[in-house]
């Protein structure tokens, strides 16, 4: 099975690889969730549904459909992605202490993972908690980021969840208390330093934030509000949907992904990129991504 064994604490990270190609792509899965989460977008990047763990081995050890919008960006060059089971879920060890849940931790098991895998770098594209986790990761190491997408994201701590939220999925049984609380905990103690998000901001890659307009969980107003403070860099998608827009309106999702894709390897710089956002009003942008999934449909 593929682990990420970190033999220094003892922890084990469970993930799963699709695709293949020199584009490389890392997905954080949030709060309560584990890897197959990300099963709208993985077959929307990659094309691919089954893993491809057996099949190919890393390439270095340091500690169904077809898809449309992946070959009109790959142009031959291939996705490869990687999504994986944050600790205290699924098939990754739980820690049974909160202390050893912090966005920062989680972070660094990302990395490990990155050089487990042999990748010097990747897109890293992060939904709610794991949108949290990515933002450290890209200022803890940003000559490992090659773009940045946070989906349903926060500034964490009072912005994370409302309390009837917590309460029926801490009910739910889908983890196990420890881990449960543990990654509750990561949401509630994480902020973003101005010298962290400054890293984000001058390190020379580009950021795209996607959001449903619907979603009560993480509210729309704390990521628009992260937006600013990563201009010129970062560019805002609203769409309609809400905290699961991922799921509800995977094709505008994946559309917005692969145009951050594209943009990166294009070298597109950052103004132009956030100047595009800028340029067009949100209804029209929302409108944008709808037509073209539409267009797709009937494609």
């Amino acid at each position: 099975m593929p682990y990420c064994d970190q033999s220094s604490n003892g922890i084990r990270i469970f993930y799963r690889r699709c695709g293949h190609g020199s584009t490389k792509v890392l997905l954080i899965i949030g709060l309560a969730g584990t890897h197959d989460s990300w099963g709208p977008q993985i077959k929307g990047l990659t094309g691919a549904v089954e893993p491809n763990d057996e099949e190919e081995a890393p390439t270095e050890t340091v500690g169904g459909e077809s898809n449309t919008l992946g070959e009109e960006v790959r142009e031959g060059d291939g996705i490869e992605v990687c999504c994986f089971d944050n600790r205290g879920v699924g098939r990754s060890s739980v820690p049974t202490e909160k202390s050893d849940y912090t966005t920062t931790i989680m972070a660094e098991d990302a990395l490990a993972l990155l050089d487990h895998l042999g990748w010097k770098n990747a897109h890293v594209f992060g939904h709610s908690m794991g949108a949290m986790i990515a933002c450290k990761l890209a200022a803890m190491a940003p000559d490992r980021i090659c773009s940045l997408a946070l989906l349903n994201v926060t500034g964490g701590g009072f912005e994370c969840f409302p309390k009837d939220y917590v309460k029926a999925i801490s009910s739910s049984g889908m983890q196990s208390n420890y881990g449960f609380e543990g990654q509750l905990n990561a949401c509630w103690t994480h902020n973003m330093t101005s010298k962290e998000l400054e890293t984000i901001r001058s390190s020379g890659f580009l950021v795209t934030i996607i959001h449903g307009r619907d979603d009560i969980i993480a509210q729309l107003d704390h990521a628009r509000r992260l937006a600013k403070k990563l201009q010129p860099v970062a560019r805002m998608v609203e769409l309609h949907g809400a905290h699961l827009v991922s799921h509800e309106r995977p094709e505008e999702v994946n559309l917005a992904l692969m145009e951050l894709i594209k943009a990166s390897k294009s070298k597109l710089e950052p103004e132009e990129w956030s100047h595009l956002a800028e340029s067009e009003s949100d209804e029209k942008r929302a409108d944008k991504y709808e037509s073209k999934r539409d267009t797709d449909l009937v494609t």
